[in-house]
């Protein structure tokens, strides 16, 4: 892996665009680096922080915010590639054919694989025979299903959220969707 240390000002366009229309625009940006590993694609870390919170963000070259980390000291050393086998490989091939890897980890048994697929970020998870268990992506809330229980819980709820993300798991028996926000007043 190699790591090169740059200005603000020699990102891709589409980085600084993203990266200045997203809710970390206000924070202080501490450093930011490139990163580049054989057969995986490049990204650009920003490091920001605002009061006592840091975060490393993670961007693909077109803009896509890939991953936000709580900053504890040097989170690129989690990027180091891992070499991928086989069976994971050959899936996410077959249902992924245009993706192009960004991370591979392996934590407590289980392989985590971070694609672009299209222009979104996804995260893959295998188990420790290399069997798929999920995948799982950020989505808007105009990309949400057309599913009763959805629509009521965002109607009711719609007018405290301050700001809220939708996940979609999709899982090998069924898809999961993760609602999560944050209300004005919430304690």
């Amino acid at each position: 892996m190699t790591e090169t240390d740059l200005p603000y000002q020699a990102l891709p366009a589409a980085v600084k665009s993203a990266f200045e229309s997203s809710e970390y625009a206000k924070w202080k940006v501490d450093d930011v680096d490139m990163l580049e590993r054989p057969d995986m694609e490049k990204v650009y870390v920003i490091e920001v922080e605002s009061g006592k919170q840091e975060f490393d963000l993670y961007y693909s070259e077109e803009g896509i915010l890939v991953k936000s980390v709580a900053d504890t000291d040097n989170d690129s050393e989690n990027y180091l590639p891992a070499e991928i086998p086989a069976a994971i490989e050959t899936f996410i091939k077959k249902q992924y054919p245009n993706a192009r890897l960004v991370e591979i980890e392996v934590e407590h048994g289980m392989t985590e694989v971070d694609i672009i697929d299209g222009n979104i970020s996804k995260e893959i998870v295998f188990n420790s025979s290399n069997e798929w268990i999920s995948t799982s992506w950020d989505v808007r809330r105009n990309e949400l299903p057309e599913t009763v229980p959805v629509r009521s819980l965002l109607q009711r709820n719609m007018r405290d959220i301050k700001s809220m993300t939708q996940t979609l798991l999709k899982h090998p028996k069924e898809n999961i969707i993760w609602l999560n926000w944050k209300k004005e007043n919430w304690k």
